[in-house]
């Protein structure tokens, strides 16, 4: 069941960027970006199953939010990207910041929730500092090295569209190695034998390629739709 809710996912959100795309352009795709960075540092607290390995969720959101910037790199340019990122970052900050805030408050005797509130957002200075780091160095390598395959491939081909499956494909496989790795690295050093975190990082970045495999089709159709107020 937890596999074909996962597959259900990867085209529900990869599909959600191409809508976006369409009804709001740049301004669309940074909302998506700005969605799915807040809401993955909530679900990847939730541990998972998936063919018979223990997974933490939220490995489809940070795709799609690898993805969200490519598409902003090669429809919109490297300063537009940029400010997907920017903004995904301060979506997540303010995100921490409303959710500490909220759990200073005391309880009404009524109230019901608020364990499981502070169950999901008493999170540990370290994991946040991690998640932010890891999410700063890897969009920025995201976007610049995006960048530089696009300048190579376009003066090579004499197309954009042709090499599209290159620039989309190598700078997500290597950008989730930098993310992944930065992140487990800083969060769960000294917690974890180094055998456990190395096991970690190549679980992850193992299915973080696989997914970079599958949004390669949803980038050549987000390089095709064209938002409504832009034709």
């Amino acid at each position: 069941m937890n596999e074909l809710i996962l597959i259900g996912s990867v085209f529900l959100y990869f599909g959600a960027i191409l809508l976006f795309k369409r009804l709001w352009g740049k301004s669309g795709l940074i909302a998506i970006i700005c969605l799915a960075s807040v809401m993955v540092n909530i679900e990847v607290l939730n541990i998972v199953n998936i063919f018979g390995m223990n997974m933490a969720m939220g490995c489809v959101l940070f795709n799609v939010i690898f993805l969200s910037v490519q598409v902003l790199n090669e429809s919109y340019g490297e300063k537009a990207a940029k400010t997907g990122v920017h903004l995904g970052l301060v979506s997540m900050v303010t995100m921490v910041v409303v959710t500490q805030l909220v759990l200073l408050y005391e309880p009404a005797e009524s109230d019901w929730v608020r364990s499981s509130m502070a169950g999901v957002f008493t999170l540990a200075p370290r994991i946040v500092g991690a998640s932010l780091t890891a999410y700063f160095f890897s969009q920025y390598f995201n976007v610049k090295f995006y960048r530089w395959i696009w300048d190579k491939t376009t003066n090579r081909s004499g197309s954009r569209e042709k090499l599209l499956w290159l620039r989309n494909t190598v700078t997500t496989c290597i950008a989730q190695v930098i993310d992944n790795t930065l992140f487990t690295c800083l969060a769960f050093i000294g917690i974890f034998e180094a055998d456990v975190i190395v096991s970690i990082i190549i679980m992850a970045c193992l299915i973080a390629w696989v997914l970079a495999a599958v949004d390669t089709p949803f980038m050549y159709l987000a390089r095709r739709i064209k938002c409504k107020e832009e034709l």
